[in-house]
């Protein structure tokens, strides 16, 4: 997201227009869930529940997913995102690995 701000700040293509940025794959939550899982090697069962009452989750209505289509920016700057999803993912649990001392969630 971080390269998709900055040519949208600065790409002469976009001067003066309002675009809509983000993954050019629109998935809902439970998707997210799974791809993250299988790139982890994970197994387990997932199980939606109600979000604690007081959390700020608890007003979200995660039942309709918000998709924006992103196709006029990647026109417009002939942009694609630098890093593939999948490579996008490891790297994140290899991260969150090295952070939580090497342990693998399973």
């Amino acid at each position: 997201m971080a390269t998709q701000l900055s040519t949208a700040a600065l790409h002469p293509a976009v001067r003066g227009r309002t675009f809509n940025l983000g993954r050019d794959l629109a998935i809902d939550n439970r998707d997210w869930l799974q791809r993250f899982a299988e790139r982890a090697g994970w197994t387990g069962e997932v199980r939606e529940t109600a979000a604690p009452a007081g959390s700020p989750l608890s007003s979200l209505d995660l039942r309709y997913p918000l998709l924006v289509d992103t196709g006029a920016f990647r026109i417009a700057c002939s942009w694609s995102e630098p890093t593939p999803l999948a490579e996008a993912l490891d790297r994140t649990l290899a991260d969150e690995r090295a952070r939580s001392g090497g342990a693998d969630g399973r």
